[in-house]
């Protein structure tokens, strides 16, 4: 039999032997009292067995036991004022001389533990407050269990008061109340991001891709719930054309060696996506155990046939660009060659004029120099016919 039952035994002489459940808290005393000390409780018992509290003071059978008591015990009379208390409510609310003089001079419901609760309520009742004495050093949370106590004529005889500190018990609250309202505020910022991602997920061509390596396949999906579909690593790698499917297949084997994030490029002949020849860019991460073994990969898959198809179009049209401009070196550098011969002649002969005695030779330089003039001016005519024809050549025509 614990301590507490004795107290209740000696006090109300009520059997508990072989009681199980261990009156160890303020809420299990304070029930126990509610039960036990009710005016029928206590007045069909002979005197003898009642409570000595004439002049409440307590009987000195129960003095000691009640000292000795582990939970914090108070005893106020009618008026609110206290009688008695224990050591360890002494403890609890740090009694030196002159805070047991300010508990005393002060009524119960006067206390600021008590500044809201009715002085006239009849039942018991439990309360958890801040106990706040700074001019006693006090600041504490502490639970109380008040239970009134009334004679066969229900006149209000005294309170039993059953207290613990509850302090840090409060701070362990707060700080797992603290650590949930961040759980909580974590999951909404993680279901924020989660709907944005799958918001643009499904209006691109991308997809979340997902490498079980145990169970040897590949799950594509946008909603993030589930998957679209899931494909074997084969039926991956056959979908892939002959030279990409050789290079993922290396990459595969690269990643399990060498577990680093990548970047690939692959063309596809079908997909479960397209029936048709597609190109996608694969981005992925791998995940390792503790010892540094691949168990998955995720990453991200886009679907970049149409920028690859732009890009190509732009190397065709850099490559038409560069053939037009070599082209226009070439022909620049055959015109220049042409233009030199018949002007190299022409300014030769009129040279060669000043210095003509006869008019025979004069004649025949006259003739060089016309003949020479009409070779430039075919030259000239060949400049602006093969111009007009490499333009039109190089006039890139509307996109099939």
């Amino acid at each position: 039999m614990n301590i507490i039952d004795t107290i209740i035994q000696r006090l109300f002489h009520i059997d508990i032997t072989g009681k199980q459940e261990a009156l160890a808290t303020t809420q299990d005393m304070g029930r126990y009292i509610e039960e036990h000390c009710s005016a029928t409780a206590l007045t069909s018992r002979p005197a003898s067995s009642r409570l000595a509290l004439t002049g409440f003071s307590l009987e000195k059978e129960f003095k000691k036991l009640f000292e000795d008591n582990d939970i914090a015990m108070s005893f106020y009379n009618n008026e609110g004022y206290l009688v008695d208390l224990n050591d360890a409510m002494r403890k609890l609310c740090g009694f030196d001389a002159e805070g047991e003089k300010f508990f005393r001079e002060t009524r119960l419901f006067d206390a600021p533990v008590f500044h809201d609760l009715d002085p006239s309520r009849r039942d018991s009742f439990y309360t958890c407050q801040r106990m706040f004495y700074p001019e006693l050093g006090i600041n504490r949370y502490i639970e109380v269990r008040v239970q009134p106590t009334f004679d066969k004529n229900e006149r209000l005889q005294y309170y039993a008061i059953t207290s613990r500190d509850v302090t840090e018990k409060r701070k362990r609250l707060m700080k797992r109340q603290k650590q949930e309202e961040e759980l909580r505020d974590t999951a909404t910022t993680i279901s924020r991001y989660e709907r944005q991602l799958n918001h643009l997920l499904k209006h691109s061509n991308m997809y979340v891709w997902q490498l079980d390596i145990e169970k040897q396949n590949i799950a594509f999906t946008r909603s993030l719930r589930q998957p679209d579909y899931v494909l074997t690593i084969e039926e991956y790698l056959d979908g892939l054309s002959d030279e990409h499917r050789q290079l993922s297949a290396a990459r595969f084997q690269e990643m399990m060696r060498n577990p680093k994030p990548f970047n690939d490029l692959y063309l596809f002949r079908q997909t479960p996506i397209n029936a048709t020849p597609a190109w996608y860019a694969i981005d992925g991460i791998p995940v390792t155990d503790a010892e540094g073994h691949v168990t998955s990969a995720f990453g991200l898959l886009r679907d970049v046939t149409q920028l690859m198809s732009i890009q190509q179009q732009l190397l065709k049209e850099q490559q038409r660009a560069e053939a037009s401009t070599a082209m226009k070196t070439s022909f620049l550098d055959n015109m220049r060659q042409e233009l030199r011969t018949p002007l190299s002649a022409i300014i030769a002969n009129a040279d060669q004029l000043p210095s003509v005695q006869t008019a025979e030779e004069r004649a025949e330089l006259l003739h060089s120099i016309l003949s020479d003039c009409e070779q430039l001016q075919q030259v000239g005519s060949d400049i602006v016919t093969k111009t007009a024809a490499n333009q039109e050549k190089a006039t890139p025509t509307s996109a099939s």
